[in-house]
């Protein structure tokens, strides 16, 4: 069985699923400009709904946890630099370096803001299809002067869809390299950099692929795109998108 990517689109029988893909793409933008100022309370709320959200479309925290991993050490490196580089009360002090009780708070806020923006991407894609995605941001960009709609919408919806073709492939070349020992290495800046290198390789061989897989197809962005439609849900997500933008700015 295929492993599942948090990164993909999962036709699965949820409200959020119907929704209109312009006020999911609306919701995204204004949550995510709102938590990067949100407090403690504010942020748990969210926390909380998203999390919801994110069950009811992917039932597994695991699959969360395999695929964001090396995000989330990411942010546990950005807590300890703030921590270390913040003055305040030492929590524990070894030789130059001093860890600050405002450091670590500060650190845990601002990784926890971007773990919020993270999820919330991450809900769009498994609840909305990329030619969807694709509609409503050519729809969005359509009044916009001197950017060609449909090329920004298409590259949009081509970065979605190759997501998971990227999980894919450091999967596989993980794997490889375990069989072949490559993973044995102690040191861990030799193990990633025996990582990227062919995992680069790979996505750009798969892109060159994807080119010419188009153009032996004709392809062409004068194609008709499907427009944008909503769902009876429409309202109730737009209502609570705005009063969670509200408790962003206001708690």
């Amino acid at each position: 069985m295929a492993e599942l990517s948090p990164f993909g689109y999962r036709p699965r029988p949820a409200w959020i699923n119907d929704c209109d893909p312009r006020i999911k793409l609306a919701a995204l933008a204004g949550l995510s400009v709102c938590s990067l100022g949100a407090g403690w309370l504010s942020l748990a709320l969210v926390t909380s709904v998203a999390g919801l959200l994110w069950l009811g479309l992917v039932p597994s925290a695991a699959v969360f946890w395999r695929h964001t991993r090396f995000f989330l050490f990411l942010l546990m490196v950005i807590v300890l630099v703030r921590a270390l580089l913040t003055p305040g009360q030492v929590l524990l002090e070894l030789g130059p370096l001093r860890l600050t009780l405002e450091g670590l708070k500060s650190g845990l806020l601002v990784a926890w803001r971007l773990l919020v923006i993270v999820l919330l991407g991450m809900i769009l894609t498994a609840s909305t299809s990329s030619a969807r995605i694709r509609s409503a941001v050519a729809w969005f960009l359509k009044p916009v002067p001197l950017i060609d709609e449909r090329q920004a919408a298409t590259m949009i919806g081509l970065l979605i869809r190759f997501i998971p073709v990227i999980f894919r492939q450091v999967r596989e070349t993980a794997a490889a390299q375990q069989a072949r020992a490559v993973a044995a290495s102690r040191n861990p800046l030799r193990r990633a950099v025996k990582l990227v290198l062919p995992v680069t390789r790979r996505i750009f061989l798969t892109a060159d692929r994807l080119v010419y897989a188009m153009e032996s197809r004709c392809f062409t962005l004068e194609r008709p795109f499907a427009p944008p439609e909503g769902g009876k849900n429409d309202l109730p997500l737009a209502a609570s998108a705005l009063i969670l933008c509200l408790v962003l700015l206001l708690v």
